[in-house]
């Protein structure tokens, strides 16, 4: 039997849209790879695309399997990311806790675990959050090849049978910013379809990360910043640091603005930011257009407002 023969040509193949859970982070089927320095928000950003999954689709399941984190931090996340209850009921936080008291009930802490096999029979279809990689590879060594193409497959195999594989994993400090930086073997960015790369992260009430594409197959490589909007509690883009400084900056007047409501006074301001926003700075932005704010220049107060909300500034020097 000439086995070539009956293979199909390629070019007879149906060309379908990519099927993307979330655009330019999520394809359903494949695997996307967080790595970053710790401290640098990757499981919380992680966290994020589970809400933004389950806000995008009512009828996603997200499974978030963690064995770094408590369930109380965690929880303190879901609240900095506003998950409401009604999201919540789709996302099911897996972890090791005091919370499970039923050995069979808790999560499986090494790859292949027939427990998650069978898990995954339930929803075949969800999105796995592994929080952290190498806490769920036993006695495998990360630095191994064969090691982690073991992992590696069993990756492929939760999305062989419908799910979608997000991992949570640590940088390797001694290569920051290279493109070296995802820590062990090759192997790990080589078996993935998206590896994002948390390259930069200021922190602050607002913290401001700087990411990149070391790999993708869906999507050209580039750089891209996110700042951590804590009044609305997601990631916003910005295009560069600039921005971002301007973004964190009107997101604190928005705080002040809604802590004592309409008639905030530029008084007010100065002082309720007294030694984290200068007043020179307080000046600049109040002379730009508002986030959900709007100053009144002629009596120096400030309302709430909703038509000039601004979401994602485009530039330093404007906000569209």
């Amino acid at each position: 039997m000439d086995i070539f023969a009956l293979i199909p040509s390629i070019t007879t193949t149906p060309l379908e849209p990519t099927p993307w859970m979330l655009e330019k982070w999520l394809v359903r089927g494949h695997y996307t790879l967080i790595s970053g320095t710790s401290g640098w928000m990757k499981s919380t950003l992680a966290l994020w695309l589970a809400k933004q999954a389950l806000l995008k689709n009512p009828e996603q399941r997200v499974i978030y399997i963690d064995l770094e984190n408590s369930d109380n931090l965690v929880r303190q996340r879901c609240d900095l990311l506003k998950i409401s209850p009604e999201l919540g009921e789709r996302l099911c936080y897996w972890n090791d806790g005091a919370r499970i008291e039923q050995d069979s009930l808790r999560p499986p802490t090494v790859v292949h675990d027939p427990k998650f096999y069978a898990a995954q029979e339930n929803y075949p279809e969800a999105l796995y959050i592994f929080d952290s990689l190498n806490r769920f590879l036993g006695a495998r060594d990360e630095n191994r090849s064969s090691d982690m193409a073991s992992v590696s497959k069993f990756f492929r195999d939760v999305c062989r049978k419908g799910g979608t594989v997000l991992a949570v994993h640590q940088d390797s400090k001694s290569q920051e910013g290279s493109d070296n930086a995802i820590r062990g073997s090759s192997e790990i960015k080589a078996a993935t379809d998206i590896a994002i790369q948390i390259d930069g992260f200021i922190p602050g009430e607002n913290p401001l990360l700087t990411l990149r594409y070391p790999k993708n197959r869906f999507s050209p490589l580039n750089k891209f910043n996110l700042l951590f909007n804590s009044s609305i509690g997601d990631f916003v883009p910005v295009e560069d640091r600039a921005a971002g400084d301007i973004l964190d900056g009107k997101i604190q007047i928005l705080g002040v603005v809604q802590e004592l409501g309409d008639g905030t006074s530029r008084k007010d301001l100065f002082e309720k930011l007294k030694g984290k926003v200068s007043v020179e700075r307080i000046r600049k932005l109040l002379d730009g257009p508002g986030y959900g704010w709007e100053y009144d220049r002629e009596n120096k107060h400030l309302k709430l407002v909703n038509s000039d909300f601004c979401i994602v500034p485009t530039s330093a020097n404007e906000c569209k």
